[in-house]
Order: structure tokens, then sequence, then C-alpha cells
């Protein structure tokens, strides 16, 4: 159960993490945000989880430009999320 919950709690943190455009943030800085949490996971599951919420969610990322920078779209309803970090 204790990963679920680690998961579940990965994806709030992330989902709170993301501005709006026109700024973004990047998957590394993610990554330490998340580590800084308490969560020890690897750079690519974050990766992942960006893809993942971005085929859930109106999440867009730039890929003009390396690294790749992820963004609520402009039009996004945002809703609060209730994470403790």
């Amino acid at each position: 159960m204790r990963k679920t919950t680690d998961t579940i709690h990965r994806l709030l943190l992330l989902l709170n993490w993301i501005p709006r455009l026109p700024h973004k943030v990047d998957a590394a800085t993610l990554h330490a945000r998340v580590r800084e949490a308490g969560i020890e996971v690897e750079l690519r599951t974050i990766q992942r989880d960006l893809v993942n919420l971005s085929r859930m969610f109106p999440i867009v990322n730039d890929e003009r430009f390396k690294p790749l920078g992820w963004s609520w779209a402009q039009d996004a309803t945002i809703w609060p999320t209730p994470v403790a970090t």
C-alpha cells in the first residue's frame, strides 16, 4: 500500500508544482523538488509521470528548447491540490 500512496502523493505534488504558461519547469527541477519532499525516485520516473499526466490533464511541454519545459495550458482550469509537502 505504501508504494501506491507514494505514487499518488508524488503525482499530486507534480501537478501542484507545474506552472501555468508562459512559465515552465523542467523535469530535473521537479525531480529535485520531489527528492526534497522525501520521495526517492529516478529522474526517468518523473519524466514518465509528466508524459502520463499530460495525457489526462491539460499539461503541455515546450519541445522547442532543451531541457523540455512543462506548463499547464494557458486556458486550463487549475484546481487547488491539497498536498502536504
